[in-house]
């Protein structure tokens, strides 16, 4: 008995190839394959035509002309045998092969051979490795055997490896004085407008910042004229939401632009309300010196653009 309790049954194939047979042929050749099967799914039948017969579960005449149908429409092949022992009795007169069978056989006798081979292919108990047994790529020295790999001095260090790496295992990021001024200074100009208290160190409000400045599409200057006209905005307001992340994220740009195109008069008194908050005292709050201010171009007679 085979040891699969299932068997693969392609209806596709099975209409196709049966397709122009008669009904008692279709059903003598269903059962020889489920006979075939069961006997070890080798996909071969071997025997006598009273076997044949036997195994399609019909009379001589029928399995007779079954398996003539079957050779002529190519559905199986199929051998026709005398082969007689000493006694001159008939032991096999037809031979009857499920191509599919047979070949799923040899990939599974194949799959079996290779999966015997892989649980041979282990370690000699003296720790060294069967030549043999190992692949090319092995046998060609790209890989080494236990030993070899103990023996080996190690190699000279790689001048690439020399080089201080941060101990979280990312790239130090450089910090750029002048732009962490810049944001200091958005920062402090957000704070004197609106009366709240922004942490000047704290990322989540220096993060949006940084971003705008940092790609050169912005400067301060545009960065405060967005303060002077969204801090007053009522639907920001009663949302709580005139805060750096807010007014410096994705929409920031869009700010920008309605700013730019508001009428002339608000624009100068945005522009007059920057330049006195940068040539008040709040420098001296803020610990920097009038000479120690960075020269960002912002504070400049030019009207705004």
């Amino acid at each position: 008995m085979g040891d699969l309790p299932f068997i693969k049954f392609f209806y596709g194939d099975w209409l196709k190839d049966t397709v122009m047979l008669e009904a008692e042929t279709r059903g003598f050749w269903l059962d020889m394959i489920l006979y075939m099967h069961n006997q070890g799914h080798t996909g071969v039948f071997e025997g006598t035509w009273k076997e044949a017969a036997k195994a399609g579960r019909c009379d001589l005449e029928q399995t007779k002309r079954a398996v003539e149908e079957l050779q002529k429409y190519e559905v199986a092949d199929v051998e026709n045998l005398t082969v007689r022992s000493m006694s001159d009795e008939c032991q096999v007169d037809v031979r009857i092969i499920n191509r599919r069978m047979v070949r799923e056989e040899k990939e599974r006798e194949t799959n079996r051979l290779h999966k015997q081979a892989s649980r041979k292919r282990k370690k000699k108990p003296d720790g060294q490795v069967d030549v043999r047994e190992m692949s090319p790529r092995a046998r060609a020295g790209d890989l080494q055997s236990p030993e070899s790999r103990v023996q080996s001095p190690d190699p000279l260090p790689d001048s690439r490896d020399q080089k201080e790496k941060p101990l979280s295992g990312k790239p130090s990021v450089k910090v750029n004085p002048e732009l962490e001024s810049k944001i200091d200074q958005v920062i402090e100009y957000l704070n004197s407008k609106t009366g709240a208290e922004f942490d000047l160190n704290l990322a989540l409000y220096r993060r949006p910042i940084r971003a705008r400045l940092r790609d050169g599409k912005m400067s301060v200057k545009d960065l405060c004229l967005v303060v002077d006209f969204k801090h007053v905005d009522e639907y920001l307001l009663g949302k709580g939401l005139v805060r750096p992340q807010t007014l410096f994220g994705t929409k920031c740009d869009s700010y920008l632009q309605a700013a730019r195109q508001a009428p002339p008069v608000k624009i100068s008194k945005m522009m007059q309300n920057f330049k006195t908050f940068v040539e008040s005292g709040d420098d001296d709050q803020r610990g920097v010196r009038p000479d120690d201010r960075p020269d960002d171009g912002f504070v400049s007679d030019d009207p705004f653009p």
